[in-house]
């Protein structure tokens, strides 16, 4: 038989402190990859982060995946911090293909977010999406709000399996 088994993901705490993606296997994809960052961080030394102007063409995506694996399911928690516009970028949380959470805002303060995560192989993915709308680069520049950095911060990833 042809049959691989998976074993389930260990409860985990996603700070960044080495510097990199290596703590938890993380699977950078799309059109720029998210890099680790001391400029803005919620807790700890580092946070993930990625900037619509890192994505070169005039719209595309940025994902930041990891499968979790249980028999029971669990919570995952992170903190995000969003400078985004919706019309010129959303950040978006996607399980197994479908969007389960969206965010197009500019905040000062980190917000906390949470999502049940359902038993068995699930992939997670942290995506940022430039220009979701294909708008002309004259029409974007015109719609920037004065506070807009188009970026998004990710730190503090929690993920409880249920026991």
């Amino acid at each position: 038989d042809n049959v691989k088994l998976f074993g389930s993901t260990p409860s985990f705490t996603e700070n960044w402190d080495s510097g990199d993606f290596s703590a938890n296997p993380w699977i950078l994809s799309g059109d720029a990859n998210w890099v680790i960052t001391d400029k803005e961080k919620f807790q700890g030394e580092y946070s993930a982060t990625i900037a619509t102007d890192d994505i070169e063409a005039n719209s595309g995506i940025s994902d930041l995946s990891i499968d979790l694996i249980t028999e029971q399911g669990g919570n995952l928690k992170w903190e995000l911090l969003p400078s985004l516009q919706s019309t010129l970028d959303l950040f978006q949380v996607i399980i197994d293909g479908i969007k389960v959470y969206e965010s197009a805002e500019i905040q000062d303060e980190w917000q906390s977010q949470e999502l049940n995560i359902q038993p068995g192989k699930r992939q997670v993915t942290f995506r940022l999406v430039k220009n979701p709308n294909n708008l002309d680069e004259a029409i974007i520049s015109s719609l920037k709000d004065p506070n807009y950095q188009g970026q998004v911060w990710l730190d503090a990833i929690v993920f409880t399996a249920n026991s």
